[in-house]
């Protein structure tokens, strides 16, 4: 009788060992091997906004900019006042250059209708001047310039 009961735990034990390793349970070795990496996880990239996103996105800049962006972003903000007032590039005088964060990318001048990601924005304030009157230009870092109509 004695012998029957322990050749029943006996069974049920070899039973339970052959169900646990064909349902995929780890042995102690497999548990302590790293486990391997899919191709999805190691070469996932962040999701980018698409086109279609409704965020304003500000277009690249084209130029290159040399060892000093300040002059780079001045150089660019008097060109497009040269072309706006028509006036020889050597009428423009600056008038302050200072560092400023803006608090989204409208750069402090937002047009009605768009909508800005709201993130801290690294840039310049440029204020050119043409005889008595003056003209408002933000930037970013990136070199984004743009005519600031408001106040």
């Amino acid at each position: 009788m004695r012998t029957q009961r322990t050749s029943r735990w006996l069974s049920i034990a070899v039973a339970l060992l052959i169900l646990g390793s064909s349902c995929g349970l780890p042995s102690s070795s497999a548990m302590n091997a790293p486990s391997p990496r899919t191709t999805a996880e190691t070469t996932a990239t962040p999701s980018m906004p698409t086109s279609e996103s409704p965020i304003a996105q500000p277009a690249p800049a084209p130029t290159v900019f040399g060892e000093n962006l300040a002059v780079d972003l001045i150089d660019l903000a008097r060109k497009d006042l040269t072309a706006r007032l028509g006036v020889p590039i050597d009428r423009i005088a600056v008038v302050e250059v200072g560092d400023v964060e803006w608090r989204d990318t409208s750069l402090g001048c937002p047009e009605m209708g768009r909508i800005y990601a709201q993130v801290i924005t690294p840039g310049k304030r440029i204020i050119l001047a043409v005889d008595a009157s003056t003209y408002k230009y933000h930037t970013d870092l990136s070199g984004r310039v743009v005519y600031c109509t408001s106040k």
